[in-house]
């Protein structure tokens, strides 16, 4: 199995949510039968309880290696050549533009998984769970940014634990939970409010969550004595105990970080505040979705009206049905696409060979149903057919393949100045992203054969969504919409929408 590198920290002072989320980003690779593993300084031993415990593979930061930038990304790079990886993932806000630098120019692929965006990024991939906002970013042109929390990590054993939802009439659990670090001892505040606002009510727990390294696990416990309601203390929680906590939580009250996407996977109707400026893109969109009740900055006030509002079982009904509707995970299919598929994908010119595959690929009955024509084409009809089209220098097809499997097909044909693109994709790899990576690639050969050409445009059937959304991802904007005499599979002629898309060419 490949190998890839994983650069992530935890400390008292920068927090645990940087190996955290590392920890999840390991599985989402594992389940791709990729061998991740990740390179970490941190001295608590909780924290590498958990790596063990999620069984993450893991090399500790050497205690008498000279740590400085330099040397820290010397000493990853001399571990990856080591381990022969061609991909290395950074995630800490201390690899900063010349610490990638050096792992690029050391000929390694970089992912960065960041939050913050505080200076200019050279990796070629840039994940970012908490905005969608690509202007956030200062990058190179070959950058991709996979941004917004349908790109979040998740555990896992959270991912694989669905909950049943149950809306309880009255609450009975609450989380609290601040963040691995939480050096302002939040929770404590949040327990404070909590407590002047609860009548006394021992069916009632507050399920506090606290991290190895969180520095205030006395003065909670010590304050956990004189709430109205049962306190319980979850310190270095596991996996499977926290999947356990959160399909019985009713209300949650948290930071807005990582735990957020754990809280809607588990669609649980929450409070979510913000203490960070980097926090903002994520609180918006929550706000704007309605999946949580949400405040700008710490408001007891606020917090005790939005619990109040939480107590009915039918506002806390409407939350749950929007995070059902609208958060949904792309992380594994984009992964699997960029890590994967792409490197193995070779592209070659179509000759009279490719027959009998592109017949089978042009007669699957999805294609033939999208096609304008939906009859099934004969081997006669399309050997002459693709022989004309070959010897057109107004037409130029490509087709693709992984290792000997093809992939689909890219059909570019010239009018005056437009191109006008069709594209088949093989059944098993519908649904990966790879549609528009095959035009992508096919426009770069087509735009140096055709280069006074200005125009890219596509017809597509209505009832097309996939190949829609494909087109749009590249940047095409539909100018127009027409009603064109289609063949059915049984050689009746009908009318369809049909809409049409077209791209400036750069």
């Amino acid at each position: 199995m490949e190998k890839i590198l994983i650069r992530a920290d935890a400390s008292k002072e920068m927090g645990a949510g940087h190996l955290i989320r590392q920890i999840a980003f390991a599985q989402h690779l594992q389940d791709l039968n990729l061998d991740p593993f990740i390179l970490t300084q941190t001295e608590s031993k909780g924290l590498i309880d958990t790596l063990k415990s999620e069984n993450i593979n893991y090399i500790s930061w050497p205690k008498k290696t000279d740590k400085t930038i330099e040397s820290d990304a010397e000493f990853t790079i001399e571990i990856a050549k080591k381990e022969r990886c061609k991909w290395i993932i950074l995630d800490g806000y201390q690899f900063h533009t010349d610490y990638q630098k050096k792992i690029k120019k050391a000929d390694f692929k970089l992912i960065s998984v960041d939050d913050y965006a505080p200076y200019h990024f050279v990796s070629d991939i840039i994940i970012n769970q908490n905005t969608q906002e690509h202007t956030l970013y200062s990058s190179e042109s070959y950058t991709k940014l996979l941004l917004g929390p349908q790109f979040a990590a998740i555990r896992r054993k959270l991912r694989l634990n669905k909950k049943n939802i149950k809306i309880n009439k009255e609450i009975r659990n609450i989380l609290v939970v601040f963040g691995a670090g939480d050096s302002n001892n939040e929770t404590l505040a949040t327990l404070k409010i909590l407590n002047m606002n609860i009548k006394i009510n021992q069916n009632l727990i507050v399920h506090v969550l606290i991290s190895p390294i969180n520095p205030n696990l006395k003065s909670i416990e010590e304050y956990s004595k004189e709430m109205n309601c049962t306190i319980k203390i979850h310190n270095n929680i596991t996996s499977d105990n926290y999947s356990t906590l959160l399909k019985k939580t009713d209300i949650a009250i948290s930071a807005c970080g990582t735990t957020v996407h754990e809280l809607l996977l588990f669609r649980t109707p929450s409070i979510i505040i913000k203490y960070y400026e980097n926090q903002k893109f994520l609180l918006e969109y929550l706000k704007k979705e309605a999946l949580a009740l949400t405040q700008e900055k710490k408001d007891p006030q606020l917090t005790i009206k939005y619990f109040n509002q939480l107590k009915s079982s039918k506002k806390r009904s409407s939350i749950i049905q929007n995070i059902k509707i609208g958060h949904k995970s792309k992380l594994k299919k984009h992964l699997q696409l960029e890590l994967i598929l792409k490197p193995k994908l070779r592209i070659q010119s179509v000759n009279l060979k490719d027959k009998l595959i592109l017949l089978q690929l042009i007669n699957d009955p999805e294609v033939r149903q999208q096609s304008f024509n939906s009859r099934q084409i004969s081997m006669e009809e399309h050997q002459t057919w693709l022989k004309r089209k070959i010897q057109s220098t107004r037409c130029k097809m490509y087709i693709f393949k992984i290792n000997d499997e093809t992939v689909g097909q890219v059909r570019f044909e010239k009018q005056k100045k437009t191109i006008i693109a069709n594209i088949y994709i093989s059944k098993k790899f519908r649904g990966l992203g790879l549609g528009k990576v095959l035009i992508e690639e096919g426009l770069i050969k087509i735009k140096r054969k055709w280069n006074e050409c200005e125009y890219i445009k596509a017809e597509i059937k209505e009832t097309n969504v996939s190949s829609i959304y494909t087109f749009k991802e590249l940047g095409f904007k539909k100018y127009r919409s027409i009603i064109k005499v289609t063949i059915d599979k049984h050689n009746n002629k009908n009318k369809e929408r049909v809409v049409l898309f077209r791209k400036k060419i750069i």
